[in-house]
């Protein structure tokens, strides 16, 4: 090959229209094994929840994509599709989803097509990947998310994994290095900026540890965000464009809690595609329309369109066609006014112990709870409500059905002291109507949070009234506990357990 012809091979390949040659230094290599061996380990150890084939299918797609492109657009060529497979198995590792076997072509079409669409001077801007979960999470109607951690084996060790073979490996290789320290340093500020913000409503520990221990954290900082193709290469730029990502996530976190670290990188990826080319605008003008809107443009935009098109419906009406149910009923709401059943907020979260203030809320709200029974033989199902956050009067509360959708207060004298001293008493978490002495009445069975499992018999068959007296020491049920639900089984069939 003359030099003429080997520079002008060389400028072919940066821009992506002749397929590179793979060698051992190219630092795809090992981010392709890593997470090969992560996907392995899922399918085998860590307990995914998808199969081999879910994961198999995406990788092809994205790599039969990738190739079919190239051919089309880059001069008929035939590409190794490395990178393809690499942006296409993050996708299957970094998305959740439901279980079927065509969901993740979505993700892995505005993946793949992002490259050859969405360019400049011939090179993508965004990163495959990134695009292809930002499209699943805003284009995916709810039925995608970012990974659970469960998924990543529940421990700090995958994490460890991750980012000590990505040190060893290929990050030297691709000459990052202040990027990602940059950006793991305003991170760590962010996330205790963010602590003491939260600190009543989320302990400060599982922020800060729950985010640094992530292995999905650090697969965005050491592969994604430091994608060689379309991250900054000197330096002073990688420290700002870190600075940046953070500062645009902290605005992100000021109004959704979930995926805000990929849409921070797309938004900026997004500014920087539109001010490359405004810029090109400005400079050129003339000669950017010419190079830039061609025909071979406007066939490209068209043919991505009609293939957009064409999946979706292929989709909708073929493979996963939507059923219409149209129901013989519907639900409609009911004022407190008409029904008679009403509540207001307490203030039970500034009387715990300080120490725990910040969780409270947590713990407190799981008491939220309706048992349903006919506590007063009338042939209606009357409600019994326990809500731990309201107010004393309202924390236990027994409403009788009088028919149409209205409800009586009843008031309860055996649980007047038990509403209004939780620091003494504990709070109800959970209630059952059970008729547990066969009396032919629905007694209430409490279940306490921080106190004594309460029994309150209903007199009903003895005095006539449905009225409640509580028998806790007589059943022998008086013990400490912290419980929000019981389950109450009838003598013969605890008889028939133990037997078996």
């Amino acid at each position: 090959m003359t030099t003429g012809a080997a520079v002008l091979s060389l400028e072919r390949q940066k821009l992506g229209l002749e397929p590179t040659a793979i060698n051992r230094t190219d630092p795809r290599l090992p981010f392709a094994t890593i997470l090969t061996i992560y996907a392995v380990l899922g399918c085998t150890w860590f307990g995914f929840n998808r199969n081999p084939i879910q994961i198999l299918l995406t990788v092809t797609a994205g790599c039969l994509m990738d190739m079919a492109f190239h051919w089309l657009f880059r001069g008929r060529g035939l590409l190794v599709p490395l990178s393809a497979y690499i942006s296409s198995l993050s996708i299957a590792l970094l998305l959740n989803y439901s279980h079927n076997y065509y969901l993740l072509f979505l993700p892995v079409f505005f993946c793949i097509g992002s490259k050859y669409l969405l360019t400049f001077e011939g090179r993508h801007v965004f990163n495959p990947s990134l695009f292809g979960v930002v499209a699943a999470l805003v284009l995916g109607g709810g039925l995608f998310s970012p990974s659970p951690a469960y998924q990543w084996g529940g421990t700090i060790l995958v994490a460890a994994f991750i980012v000590t073979a990505a040190l060893a490996l290929f990050v030297y290789r691709i000459q990052r290095e202040a990027l990602i320290a940059s950006f793991l340093f305003f991170y760590c500020l962010q996330i205790l900026l963010r602590a003491y913000v939260t600190r009543y409503h989320l302990p400060p520990e599982v922020l800060v540890l729950g985010t640094l221990s992530a292995p999905s954290f650090y697969l965005f900082t050491f592969y994604m965000m430091t994608d060689p193709k379309t991250s900054l290469p000197r330096p002073r730029q990688q420290l700002l464009w870190a600075l940046a990502i953070v500062l645009v996530d902290l605005w992100f976190h000021t109004r959704q809690s979930l995926y805000t670290l990929f849409f921070a990188l797309f938004t900026l990826s997004s500014g920087r595609f539109l001010w490359l080319h405004a810029r090109a605008l400005v400079r050129q003008r003339s000669f950017y329309f010419h190079t830039t809107f061609t025909t071979a443009t406007a066939v490209r935009v068209a043919f991505f369109f009609a293939l957009g098109v064409g999946g979706y419906f292929a989709y909708a009406r073929l493979i996963h066609p939507r059923v219409k149910v149209h129901p013989d009923f519907h639900f409609q709401s009911i004022s407190p006014a008409e029904s008679g059943i009403d509540s207001r907020l307490g203030s039970v979260l500034n009387e715990v112990d300080p120490r725990v203030q910040h969780i409270a809320k947590w713990v407190l709200s799981v008491g939220d709870a309706i048992a349903v029974g006919d506590y007063d033989n009338d042939g209606l199902q009357d409600i019994f409500l326990t809500n731990p956050m309201k107010r004393p009067e309202d924390r236990n509360a027994l409403y009788r059905n009088l028919g149409s959708f209205h409800f009586q207060r009843v008031e309860i004298p055996a649980l007047r002291e038990i509403s209004l001293h939780p620091d003494k008493y504990g709070l109800v978490g959970g209630a059952l109507f059970v008729d547990y002495d066969n009396s032919g009445a629905q007694s209430l069975l409490l279940a306490m949070a921080y106190g004594k499992t309460r029994l309150l018999k209903n007199m009903l068959p003895v005095t006539g009234k449905p009225e409640f007296v509580d028998v806790t020491e007589q059943s022998g049920i008086d013990e400490y506990t912290i419980s929000v639900a019981a389950t109450v089984l009838p003598q013969l069939e605890m008889e028939r357990a133990f037997l078996r």
